[in-house]
């Protein structure tokens, strides 16, 4: 899925819902080339990804909640399950 362009107030949920646990889909959320994604977490610590990158999820049920409340900056504030960035991240 790709991201609008990221306007105060915009709030998006993904799910990935392949279906079946021997099936799994994956689902690719990534933002506008000119956004970034802020929060994103590898389980350590907390990063932002650089504008245009997203991240995967393979697995059903994974979700991923994000929240516009800086032009141009999704913040991610809840995720579910295993989420891998799909491009460089800028460090914490």
């Amino acid at each position: 899925m790709q991201l609008p362009d990221a306007d105060v107030g915009m709030w998006f949920r993904f799910v990935n819902a392949a279906g079946h646990a021997q099936s799994s889909k994956t689902l690719q959320v990534k933002a506008d080339s000119t956004d970034t994604i802020r929060g994103f977490t590898n389980d350590t610590s907390n990063y932002t990804l650089n504008a245009g990158m997203g991240m995967n999820s393979d697995a059903t049920g994974d979700s991923i909640e994000l929240f516009c409340s800086e032009d141009g900056i999704w913040d991610v504030v809840d995720r579910r399950g295993t989420w891998t960035a799909t491009g460089a991240a800028i460090d914490p």
